[in-house]
């Protein structure tokens, strides 16, 4: 991987779409953290609410290589998406659920 990276949106040929950290390569793209949007139905005549979860969950990595015709196209994705990605993907230090507690 060189160059700098961006996040970018893609359309898979399998109909996911994801938001990723994105390097485009010769014949591959290299995405780090990679996130899956889905769209849930909303109320009726409401517009359908977005999800964010991890792609590939269980994998050891959150870095892949994809081949580029695994892949429809590559876009930029909208600012509150990048945002709530961003903040997704933070490595901020989060508490840990088994605090030692005294006398415990």
């Amino acid at each position: 991987m060189t160059g700098k990276s961006e996040i970018k949106l893609l359309r898979l040929i399998t109909g996911e779409d994801i938001i990723s950290e994105f390097w485009d390569g010769e014949h591959v793209y290299t995405l780090n953290n990679p996130i899956v949007v889905v769209a849930m139905p909303g109320p009726a005549g409401a517009p359908p609410n977005i999800g964010f979860a991890p792609w590939m969950p269980y994998s050891k990595t959150r870095k892949f290589t994809l081949h580029i015709r695994d892949v429809i196209c590559v876009t930029e994705a909208l600012e509150q998406f990048i945002t709530q990605y961003k903040s997704i993907t933070s490595n901020l230090a989060l508490p840990n659920k088994s605090l030692i507690l005294p006398g415990k």
